[in-house]
């Protein structure tokens, strides 16, 4: 539970923001780095989502896949409902980074209580939405 609201996620506030959920930011070159405790992002700027989640799934198609999307709008929605389907990957939208990254970390956690056992997921495709840009800030994590 959050104790403040937090503005809306955008390019002028996306340290700050990604800070204030508890996270250590070092920008390198195209690549924003993100440690949250114990977990640990490579994130990068996409122009071209769908195209960017398609050459995710190409690689590796044998590979169970979730794709998380912050703060997409409806029709963003509706349209990856349809696509995930297409492509045989489960599509969840959160409200925001905070909720990509607590789903991130459950399903983190479950895969690790359940290893052995047969993973259930095994590639997290994380997208995080600006409020004031087309570009998507996008980080691919396998288990």
């Amino acid at each position: 539970m959050r104790i403040w609201e937090t503005a809306p996620l955008a390019t002028d506030n996306l340290i700050e923001q990604l800070e204030m959920l508890g996270g250590l930011v070092v920008i390198q070159g195209p690549v924003l780095q993100l440690s949250l405790l114990d977990l640990h992002f490579a994130f990068c700027w996409v122009e071209d989502l769908e195209r960017w989640v398609r050459q995710r799934h190409a690689e590796s198609p044998e590979l169970s896949i979730i794709f998380i999307d912050a703060s997409a709008s409806n029709n963003e929605q509706a349209f990856w409902q349809i696509g995930s389907h297409q492509l045989g990957l489960e599509y969840t939208p959160v409200a925001d980074a905070d909720a990509a990254f607590a789903l991130h970390r459950r399903l983190v956690e479950q895969e690790e209580a359940l290893a052995g056992a047969g993973r259930n997921v095994e590639r997290i495709l994380i997208s995080l939405r600006m409020s004031d840009s087309e570009r998507v800030l996008v980080a691919d994590y396998i288990l």
